[in-house]
């Protein structure tokens, strides 16, 4: 079972995927595939699950965080590299997100 059926349950209106292959869950379950920027400015929690590479490593960084709603939690299932997380701290201590949960 993927994340996308997992948060259906609490009436998650969008997801973003940025992968090889669609994912037929996020599909059938009717999600709107949004951009980058989008996800960060209308989100009220984004939960991060992609795997590391070149072109994501420190995605989340404090430009990142900076478009993200004050209110947003910001939760990280995924590999550590991909959030910088000096800018985290620094998001979090400035109050630029509400909260953020790491593995």
């Amino acid at each position: 079972m993927s994340i996308a059926s997992k948060l259906s349950v609490f009436g998650v209106k969008r997801i973003i995927y940025n992968n090889r292959k669609e994912n037929q869950d996020a599909i059938s379950l009717n999600y709107e595939f949004v951009d980058f920027d989008q996800l960060l400015n209308e989100s009220d929690f984004i939960v991060c699950a992609a795997s590391l590479n070149k072109e994501n490593e420190n995605k989340f960084d404090l430009d990142a965080f900076k478009k993200m709603k004050k209110t947003c939690i910001f939760i990280n299932i995924a590999r550590g590299g991909l959030v910088n997380h000096q800018d985290l701290f620094e998001a979090l201590n400035s109050r630029l997100i509400f909260s953020a949960g790491i593995l």
